[in-house]
């Protein structure tokens, strides 16, 4: 299955694309085999699991972490050299910040540590 090689320009829209086929591929099978009705139950079972799964990845993040990707995008089509990125979080404005630190490293084998 090729479509799913490149999993690191996998998105939103991309997984909802695929959820949408789903749908579409159970509904074709209730309209086909409409006379069994266990197996369309349990084709509404799966279509019902599929719209769920399709609000999950809606969801509004906690946060807007598209605009933090998109500035680090932007910075490192800037500058390919780059290493990382320091970005502060402050919950308020104040004269002294309070803030915690913590480091992540992230590696093309897609294993990422928190330190």
């Amino acid at each position: 299955m090729d479509i799913f090689k490149n999993t690191e320009s996998c998105n939103t829209k991309d997984i909802i694309f695929h959820l949408e086929k789903l749908q579409t591929d159970f509904q074709r099978l209730q309209i086909e085999h409409n006379r069994n009705y266990f197996l369309v139950k349990h084709l509404n079972s799966l279509i019902d699991r599929i719209s769920l799964i399709k609000n999950l990845v809606n969801k509004d993040p906690r946060f807007d972490w598209k605009i933090i990707q998109d500035e680090m995008d932007r910075l490192f089509g800037e500058d390919q050299s780059l290493t990382g990125y320091g970005i502060n979080f402050d919950f308020k404005k104040c004269k002294s910040h309070r803030r915690a630190n913590f480091n992540v490293m992230i590696n093309k084998n897609n294993q990422n540590g928190i330190s």
